[in-house]
């Protein structure tokens, strides 16, 4: 995460914890994930899909995470509820092909030893309203604006392929929280779309504990986050990725 958007979070985060308990509510979350990919990226018909494990050799990687979301304080029906969610997603590695492969518009041959970078960091900026709030339950709907920065890169000695691209994605949100006791929450959120031959779906289950009954709500997490992106010739990149992501966070509702 750059320093500019590390400044946005931190200044979201702090005017919101100032008018916790009286404007604002929300939670506010950073997360570490184990993170396993699989699946293949493709640019252009021409090129070969470049499976992520056989050719790259991609394994297991840490990662973190992001989350802010508030509540609409305003009580105005149309109003939304705001969050933002960041999640980095960076592999590279050195592998041994087996077979000669095409990517951004350059040639390896089978038996040349790679090396490889694949970054897809998340930025999604979610819009949902209200439509269940009980004691015990709450139930948001609307709309997510992810941003998916597209980098990927294989290079062998001095010839390099490579392929960028900003990609926006409009996704179908909805979050359900079950607060059975004060101490424990359960939070599952999916965002989903289909569109074009494109499929985004984007499952995520969560575990809180608090320790501290307050205003103030200090939490500990475990979750599990299941995603999965298919691009069909979006500009120029073609994709079928599976991330499985079981995680540990730290963070405060308000």
């Amino acid at each position: 995460m750059n320093k500019k958007l590390f400044t946005i979070f931190s200044v979201l985060y702090i005017g919101s914890s100032g008018f916790a308990g009286t404007l604002v509510e929300g939670d506010v979350s950073i997360y570490y994930l184990n993170q396993n990919i699989s699946g293949w990226v493709q640019d252009g018909e021409n090129s070969s899909k470049v499976d992520t494990k056989t050719d790259l050799g991609y394994d297991n990687k840490g990662t973190v995470g992001f989350k802010l979301h508030l509540n609409n304080p305003t009580g105005i029906v149309f109003v939304p509820n705001f969050g933002i969610e960041y999640m980095k997603v960076n592999f590279d590695g050195t592998s041994t092909l087996n077979r000669s492969i095409n990517y951004g518009g350059v040639n390896f041959n089978n038996g040349e030893t790679i090396k490889s970078d694949l970054k897809l960091d998340h930025y999604d900026f979610t819009f949902s309203w209200t439509l269940i709030k009980k004691s015990n339950i709450k139930l948001d709907m609307g709309g997510a604006l992810r941003l998916l920065k597209y980098d990927t890169k294989i290079s062998f000695g001095g010839t390099v392929g490579k392929k960028q691209e900003d990609i926006w994605v409009p996704l179908f949100y909805m979050s359900v929280k079950v607060s059975p006791a004060y101490w424990f929450d359960l939070v599952f959120s999916e965002k989903v779309m289909t569109y074009s031959g494109n499929n985004f779906s984007d499952l995520d289950v969560e575990l809180r504990f608090y320790p501290i009954n307050s205003v103030f709500k200090p939490f500990v997490s475990i979750g599990y986050k299941s995603e999965s992106i298919k691009l069909n010739d979006t500009k120029g990149i073609s994709s079928a990725l599976t991330f499985n992501q079981p995680y540990v966070g730290v963070g405060m509702s308000f």
